[in-house]
């Protein structure tokens, strides 16, 4: 069954207040749209319901505007600002096109012209089941008899539909009752309660399907086992597909906002789709500059380059509404050109993107979108699966429909033409090797035990297709009941068998085709839909353990199925470990190797002045690796000051840039309070009261970046920048810092820290640079650095070494290899610049740059972590 309303009466001490008395005496109108009225209205009996008249609406041109068309009754009597008034009706779907399976109006509530004043107002969704809907509000204002009107409209549904509302009451309680006493109607649905029967199947399928077992043997250098050790075993990446529908001209983009949009990307998904780009019309260039084929490729090598699985959307949408505008007059006339340019079609858009996708909707929403077909014959699906497969035979090809699990999952009349439809592609030799269910939920979502019910239907039906859920989003204004029905959604299907892939329709509120149903709200604040999605994916169905070694060397347990690193307790990486199926013979590390050895570079900062222009505070850092990591960063000011710092920046402003991109993908200009817990974690001092410093959390894929800190309205002062792991046990690997500012005298010096995390020494070139930042158009550059290295100990700073020159350091000839193989930029002799080249065993250290002389002037700092 669909989603239901809990049962509701309507309470005693109310006084009827519309003065039409049945349902075919309240006004309507409707506006001209084209060729005819948005609406249309007549009268239809009613059995078994409190009423026995309804009206039936059918929208056949809507206009996108509720109010384009709209039915009215009238309030019998005066009503003073403030009073209570219950609104009561019944509604249900008869036909719809929408994606969601479901019919829509607005039922608002009003005073007349010019105001219009609004004292209720809401968008109803509803399935094909009758529906109670209970709306309470108080008057925005005094109205007399007659002036409020209690309208119903229809011009906002996105396609045509028809649907029928009866039983319209409305109560007047003036102040005889508060407001909360009033039934609201509150949306739910079978399966949501937290015992439900489901959950306990679902979580067995997942643990059956979803994970597999592993053994890993610890050996030392002689290939003996080694008892006792401490192994952890990370999830990188999931073998199941997480994914969203993506925009090429935001990956592509240059705008702050674009540099989020593909940073939460990496954060959030391992698969994707092009939303728009790959349709026909915007391939062939309809849709204007914002949709290109050069464009689109290139996003889809984006993609490719970050290790997503992308799917391809759509090969063939086969009504003359969705085909390119050239070929509305041939399929009109019944052209016979058009079946081979569909074909050629296929190949047009599939050969520039091959292996670039790993499956294609080869065939769209075929219920009601079938000029072709019937224009050229049914045969022709399967010929355009055929062809699908001549193009690249190694991508999945999937047909694709909406309204199979929504709308209640009631419309068993389009899920049994779908079946019948893969059965006469099937029959025709067409290789359809997948089905796909979009997913686009509205108010009234469909049970879980009814979605698992039409899944397993088509498994049954089915058994050698892929699912996939290619569409899902949830619209509607209850936050939490959109994270509620995403987790349960989910996890119902990412435990069938058969489910190769759930993927949203869409992310943030900016790019996406129902801004109410995104993660993201439109200034990228997460909503609870946003932050159940990222519990279950890497929370719950996420896989982080750390074992000890028994007699055997051995450890073992079970993971979900994806890729893993196998690290020691210092997080060095000893092996790479993919778990697919369960396998008898363990992998086999040996302790005290690792894949990249020594050491590594963590939590990394540097304290110095911070000017304006070149002489903001700008760190480098480069994290290495195959996947994100989860990193803080803080750029600190007036908590300085708690340590003796004098001068510190006020207010201190962070943005973290990619490399190569000219704007901040992330910025912040305070901290939530959420993260004063994570600072304690990391060991990073608390900001206490400190709202004007600045903070943030974020994913960062391997490669470059620079954190830039600068003062509000142009502020200077001391600050420090600070770059932290937020994952408890997983050292940030990075290769290097550099952090470019002004050296003052005193406390205003330049002061880097870093921490080398392992067991082993780790060798690290070290350079303070000013003379040879004139040569990148520095002004203003230290002329003589002194850099000064200091291990910190529980004492104090114990003092290692200290450079003026490199080319008067011991290791000279080493310093200048070395710099080459770090692909760090060469020093002129004899210039002023600083540089060492020393192995450092694990540890906290920090690093000064100051002038000789109490120079100062702009420098460089640079740690390098050595292969």
């Amino acid at each position: 069954m669909g989603g239901h309303l809990k049962a509701q009466i309507v309470p005693s001490g109310g006084t009827a207040l519309i003065a039409e008395a049945t349902i075919n005496q309240a006004g309507f109108y409707s506006n001209t749209n084209g060729d005819g009225p948005v609406a249309t209205r007549e009268f239809v009996p009613v059995t078994g319901q409190v009423f026995t008249t309804a009206a039936r609406i059918a929208t056949l041109r809507p206009t996108g505007e509720f109010y384009t068309s709209a039915m009215t009754f009238t309030n019998n009597r005066a009503v003073a600002q403030g009073d209570v008034v219950l609104l009561r009706f019944w509604a249900r779907a008869i036909e719809t096109q929408d994606e969601s399976g479901t019919v829509t109006m607005q039922a608002y509530v009003e005073g007349p012209a010019p105001a219009y004043q609004k004292s209720a107002n809401y968008q109803v969704n509803v399935s094909s089941a009758w529906k109670e809907f209970f709306v309470p509000f108080a008057m925005a204002g005094a109205q007399p008899a007659g002036s409020l009107g209690f309208k119903f409209a229809f011009g906002a549904t996105g396609r045509p539909q028809i649907l029928e509302f009866g039983g319209v009451e409305a109560y007047w309680y003036g102040t005889s009752r508060p407001l909360s006493d009033l039934p609201r109607t509150s949306f739910d649905y079978v399966g949501r309660e937290a015992g439900a029967a489901w959950r306990a199947d679902a979580a067995a399928r997942i643990e059956q399907y979803r994970k597999t077992d592993y053994a890993i043997q610890v050996v030392d250098g002689e290939g003996q086992p080694v008892e006792g050790a401490k192994v952890r075993v990370r999830q990188r990446r999931h073998a199941f597909e997480f994914g969203s529908a993506m925009v090429a001209s935001r990956i592509m983009g240059g705008s702050s906002s674009d540099a989020i949009y593909r940073s939460k990307i990496l954060e959030l998904f391992n698969a994707g789709t092009l939303e728009n780009d790959l349709k026909w019309p915007p391939w062939d260039g309809e849709w204007g500059a914002s949709f290109n084929r050069t464009q689109s490729v290139a996003a889809l090598q984006w993609a490719q380059a970050q290790n997503l699985a992308m799917r391809g959307h759509v090969l063939v949408w086969p009504s003359i509404r969705n085909l390119p505008n050239a070929l509305e007059p041939l399929v009109t006339a019944n052209d016979a050109s058009v079946p081979q340019r569909v074909l050629t079609h296929i190949a047009d858009v599939m050969q520039p993107t091959n292996g670039l996708l790993v499956d294609w909707d080869v065939m769209n929403e075929p219920y009601d979108n079938f000029d072709l077909m019937v224009k050229y014959g049914y045969d022709k699906m399967a010929a355009w699966f055929k062809e699908a497969q001549n193009q690249n035979a190694d991508a999945g090809r999937f047909i694709n429909d909406y309204g199979i699990l929504t709308g209640g999952g009631l419309n068993t009349t389009k899920q049994d033409a779908y079946a019948d439809t893969i059965r006469r592609i099937k029959s025709d030799g067409g290789p359809i090797t997948g089905m796909g269910f979009q997913g686009h939920f509205s108010g009234t979502p469909t049970g879980i035990p009814k979605v698992w019910e039409i899944l397993q239907r088509y498994a049954t039906d089915f058994p050698e297709l892929d699912f996939r859920v290619t569409e899902f989003d949830m619209t509607g204004n209850d936050e939490q009941l959109q994270a509620d029905y995403l987790r349960d959604f989910y996890t119902i299907a990412f435990s069938h068998p058969q489910m190769k892939g759930l993927q949203l329709w869409g992310f943030w509120a900016g790019a996406h085709w129902r801004a109410d149903a995104s993660l993201y709200r439109l200034d990228w604040s997460e909503k609870p839909n946003g932050a159940m999605y990222r519990d279950l994916i890497y929370n719950q169905w996420w896989t982080n353990q750390l074992q000890t070694t028994d007699e055997n060397g051995l450890v073992s347990g079970r993971g979900f199925k994806g890729t893993y690193t196998v690290e020691d307790l210092s997080g060095r990486k000893l092996a790479d470990l993919t778990l697919s199926a369960s396998t008898a013979e363990p992998l086999v590390v040996t302790l005290g190797s690792s894949v990249s050895a020594g050491g590594r570079l963590a939590n990394l900062s540097t304290r110095g002045r911070v000017l304006g222009g070149v002489g903001k505070l700008v760190a480098g850092f480069v994290i290495e690796g195959s996947t994100a990591k989860d990193v803080v960063l803080r750029a600190v000011g007036p908590k300085l000051t708690d340590f003796g710092v004098p001068g510190v920046l006020a207010d201190p402003q962070i943005a973290i840039y990619r490399s190569g991109e000219s704007v901040p993908f992330a910025s912040a200009d305070s901290w939530d309070a959420n993260l004063g817990e994570v600072f304690a974690t990391l060991g990073a001092f608390s900001l206490g009261t400190d709202k004007a410093s600045a903070a943030m959390r974020t994913q960062l894929a391997p490669g470059a970046y620079t954190v830039e800190v600068s003062g509000a309205d142009g502020g200077t002062g001391v600050a420090i920048v600070e770059v932290y792991d937020a994952a408890s046990g997983a050292p940030v690997q990075m290769v290097n810092l550099s952090t470019r500012g002004a050296v003052g005298v005193g406390t205003e010096i330049m002061v880097a820290g870093f921490v080398i995390e392992g067991s082993a020494s780790q060798r690290v070139l070290i350079r303070g640079v000013g003379p040879a930042l004139t040569g990148f158009g520095v002004e203003g550059a230290l002329a003589d650095p002194v850099l000064k290295l200091y291990r910190s100990t529980p004492t104090g700073a114990e003092f290692i070494e200290q450079n003026t020159a490199w080319n008067l350091a011991n290791n000279v000839e080493e310093i200048v290899s070395t710099t080459s193989a770090v692909g760090g930029f060469s020093l002129e002799t004899g210039a002023g610049d600083a540089a060492m080249l020393v192995d450092l065993s694990p540890g906290a250290y920090t690093v000064e740059l100051a002038g000789v002389a109490e120079g100062t002037g702009i420098g460089l700092i640079e740690v390098y972590r050595v292969p």
